[in-house]
This record gives C-alpha cells, structure tokens and sequence, in this order.
C-alpha cells in the first residue's frame, strides 16, 4: 500500500468537510493513495450513517440556533463539533479487519500519538471513546464504503457543553443547571495549545496512526480548496425524498438501544439503490 499522505484543510462548515470527506474516498479508491486530512468546523450537529434524527438530535432547537445538521459517513452516535477542536479523517483501502478491529486499532494509535505529545493517562473505552484522567476527551468513528475504510476523529479542544446538551437529544433531567454541571465533569479538553505545539501534535498523531497501519507518512501538504454541494444536496439527512415513505423506531436491551429503519417506495417496495438505500441496522 502507499505512503500516507496527510495534510490540513483549515476551519470550514460541517457540510464543505462533508464533502471533502466524500471526495477523499474517490481519491483513495482511484489512486490507491491513503489520506489523512485534519481540519476544524464550524458549529454542527453530525449524525451517525445510520442513526434516526428524530432519537438523536432536537431538530428545533437546532433550528432555532441555526446549527446544520449532517449526516456523517461514519457509523456511532451523534457528535457536535465546534470550532477549535481537532477533527480528522483517515480514508485507506479496507483490509480483512471487523469494524471492532479497526476501532482499536485506530483508538489506539490517537492515544500512542497523545502520549508520544506528552499526554499522560490516556486511554480508550470500548468501543471508541478517548480519555485522559477519566474524563472524555475525544471520539473515533469508523465506516466502510465501496471497500474504502473511513475513520472520522475528535479530539476536543474546546466544547460548548450546554449547546451539546440542547441540540442532542439527551434525557431532560441532564438539562437543569445542575445536570449540565454534573455533565461538564464528564468531560476534558486539550489546554490550549501554540501554532507549533499544535502543529507537533498532529504530526505525532499521523506517525502513529500510519504506523498502527502499516504506512511509512509523507510529510504535510497543502489541502486542495475544492468543495462542491453536489455531495450534501444528494445525501443531506433533512431533506428527505418525497417519493419515499421511512418507517423508524427502536428498543431498549440490556446491551443498549437497537434502532431500525426501512424505507419504501410509494407502492411500499424496499428501494435497495443509491446512497439512501434501506437499512436496518443494529447501533
């Protein structure tokens, strides 16, 4: 396989990183190249490939706020991303690994990359959360499409905790004072960090995780500025398809929430082809 190549493409929208996100598939696929792209966004709501937005995330709120909500690529629960936090993704052939695999590989190498930057007592609980000091610093998501393997990463520098709160769609109780208080401990941030030590830590975090696969790295490139709606209009998770009929729903096991979704056509026939394709899955 070849070298990993890495680079960053700035702070831009949920939906321009989406795309981005789309178009480095493509180049992965075609040239063989794997990629690894760092970048911040702006204030967005991701939903999980296959998560319900009615269960995951308070539309009106949303809304209201003029946060977008996207649908990301990449499997597990819903994110919010903000600005100056360290968001990252990784594109490479798939290899003979399970999704589970994969999340501790990569979990892995995010907290090897943490240490090699002097971060202590860093580690991840499965199946893909990052902590430092017992505290939530960050997440791995990880999705296969057309035989590429795509892993979306956050590591938080800074976090809006009670907008987190109102725009997911977290249980009431945890949205009095207290609850967002007692939510806040929960979590951690990066201290704040110069140009350079910035810089040094996402060189740390490419040189482990191409290590974790395999992957000699190149050194940094320039990011092409090259976003188009085409990706978003095609795929964005509110607007949805008037021809189409979606039924949703899910229960609660021991093991966690199980959620399922069909979509059917206007003469109730499952519609198996494009990238709406009814899906019923286990999260």
């Amino acid at each position: 396989m070849n070298k990993l190549t890495w680079g960053d493409s700035g702070l831009r929208s949920g939906a321009d990183n989406l795309v981005l996100d789309s178009q480095q598939i493509i180049v992965t696929r075609t040239d063989h190249v794997p990629l690894l792209r760092f970048y911040e966004s702006t204030q967005t709501v991701a939903l999980g490939a296959y998560e319900d937005r009615r269960f995951a995330v308070r539309p009106a709120y949303c809304q209201t706020r003029s946060i977008p909500i996207v649908r990301r690529l990449t499997g597990g629960g819903t994110s919010y991303l903000y600005r100056k936090q360290i968001n990252w993704s990784l594109t490479l052939p798939a290899q003979r690994l399970s999704i589970e695999q994969w999340l501790d590989t990569i979990c892995m190498a995010v907290c090897r990359g943490l240490y090699n930057s002097g971060y202590e007592n860093i580690n991840f609980k499965r199946p893909n959360d990052i902590y430092e000091h017992g505290q939530k610093m960050g997440s791995v998501y990880v999705g296969v499409l057309d035989n590429i393997l795509i892993v979306n990463g956050t590591l938080y520098r800074s976090l809006d905790i009670n907008t987190m709160l109102r725009a997911l769609r977290v249980p009431k109780e945890k949205l009095t004072p207290e609850g967002i208080r007692t939510a806040s401990h929960h979590f951690t941030t990066l201290p704040s960090l110069s140009n350079a030590d910035l810089l040094h830590l996402k060189e740390s975090l490419a040189q482990s995780i191409a290590l974790s696969c395999n992957l000699p790295t190149l050194m940094q490139i320039p990011w092409v500025n090259n976003t188009s709606q085409t990706y978003l209009c095609n795929h964005n998770d509110i607007t949805e398809n008037a021809h189409e009929i979606t039924y949703s729903g899910f229960t609660i096991t021991s093991g966690g929430v199980l959620h399922g979704r069909i979509q059917l056509d206007t003469n109730i026939r499952s519609n198996c082809s494009g990238p709406r394709a009814p899906r019923f899955v286990l999260m």
